[in-house]
C-alpha cells in the first residue's frame, strides 16, 4: 500500500463534503442527474488535457486509448453503470420510498462488501480489530445520515432492497476503479470514465422522466461553476487513486466520510444547527473507527 492511498481518499470525502454544500442547495430545483452531468462535463477536459501531457500529443493519445484492451472497457463500464448510470436510478428510486437519509443510510454500508471483495478476489485480509473498526465507521456514518431524517415513512421492502442495491453496486465501483487505477494512467480512467458519463447521463435523465433540463441553470453555473470544477476534477483524481494505492476496505471506507466530514465544515463556517451538533458522539466513533482500521493495514 503507498502511504499516500489513504490520504488520497480521505481527500476524496472532503472534496465531495464541500461539493454537498453547494449541490444541496440547488437540489430544490436541479435534478441529480443535471449536477453529476454538469460535474463531469466540467471535468472531463481537465482530464483529456492531463493525459494529453503524459501521451506527449493529442495523436499519440486517441493511439493509447484506442489500444485499451477489451477487459479495460468491461470494467470501465461496470464502474459508470456503478456509479452513474444504474446506481443513481435505483437510488433515486430508494429515496421514493424511504426518503433520501434512510436510502443514504442503508446505501453507506457499502465499505463492509467492499472489504468482503477485497477479502475475497484480492487476498486483502483484516484483522479482528480492523474489523470492528469498519464497522464502527459504517455504523457511526449511518447514523449522522439519519439524524437529517424530517420525516417518518413506512418502511417500505422494495425501497430496502433498492437502498441495499446501491450499496453492491457503490462497492462493486470502488472494486473495479481499484483494478483499473493498479494498471492505468487515473488521467486515461478519468477521460473513459466521465466521456461515458456524458454520453450515458442524458439518458438516465430521459429513463428518471425528469421534466428539468439537464443543463444546469446560467447564474448557478456562473455562481457555482468553480465548486462544480474544483470537487468534480480534484475529487476524480483523489478517489481513484486512494483506490489505486489503498486495500479495498480502507479505501472504501476513507471515501465514506463526507456526510460526517460536513458536520465539521458547518461548524467551523457558523453554519451548524442543533441536529449537527447530535451528531457529535457518532462522529467520535467514526474516528475511533478509523484508528482501529488504520492500525495495521495489511
Amino acid at each position: 500500500m503507498d502511504n499516500f492511498g489513504p490520504l488520497y481518499s480521505f481527500l476524496s470525502s472532503l472534496t465531495w463534503a464541500l461539493g454537498v454544500s453547494v449541490y444541496s442547495r440547488l437540489a430544490t430545483h436541479t435534478a441529480p442527474t443535471t449536477i453529476n452531468w454538469t460535474r463531469v462535463a466540467l471535468a472531463w477536459p481537465v482530464f483529456v488535457f492531463a493525459a494529453w501531457l503524459e501521451a506527449g500529443s493529442f495523436l499519440s493519445l486517441v493511439h493509447a486509448i484506442l489500444d485499451l484492451d477489451f477487459s479495460f472497457w468491461i470494467l470501465l463500464s461496470a464502474s459508470v453503470l456503478c456509479s452513474y448510470a444504474a446506481a443513481d436510478v435505483v437510488f433515486m428510486k430508494a429515496t421514493q420510498s424511504l426518503g433520501a437519509p434512510t436510502a443514504l443510510a442503508i446505501a453507506s454500508v457499502y465499505p463492509v462488501w467492499s472489504a468482503l471483495l477485497g477479502s475475497w478476489v484480492n487476498k486483502q485480509s483484516l484483522s479482528a480489530l480492523q474489523w470492528m473498526g469498519l464497522l464502527a465507521v459504517v455504523a457511526g456514518v449511518s447514523y449522522v445520515v439519519m439524524c437529517d431524517r424530517k420525516e417518518t415513512k413506512k418502511i417500505s421492502w422494495f425501497g430496502v432492497l433498492a437502498a441495499l442495491a446501491v450499496s453492491l453496486l457503490w462497492s462493486a465501483n470502488t472494486w473495479t476503479l481499484g483494478q483499473l487505477g493498479s494498471d492505468h494512467s487515473m488521467s486515461t480512467i478519468n477521460v473513459c470514465r466521465m466521456g461515458l458519463a456524458i454520453l450515458l447521463l442524458p439518458m438516465i435523465h430521459r429513463i428518471l422522466r425528469e421534466d428539468r433540463s439537464i443543463f444546469v441553470r446560467g447564474r448557478d453555473l456562473k455562481r457555482f461553476g468553480v465548486v462544480f470544477l474544483v470537487e468534480a476534477a480534484a475529487g476524480a483524481f483523489f478517489f481513484v487513486q486512494g483506490l489505486a494505492l489503498s486495500p479495498l476496505a480502507v479505501g472504501a471506507a476513507l471515501s465514506s466520510l463526507a456526510p460526517v466530514l460536513v458536520v465539521p465544515l458547518a461548524v467551523l463556517s457558523g453554519s451548524a444547527s442543533p441536529t449537527d451538533y447530535k451528531k457529535i458522539p457518532a462522529i467520535v466513533i467514526v474516528v475511533l473507527g478509523l484508528m482501529g482500521l488504520l492500525v495495521v493495514v495489511p
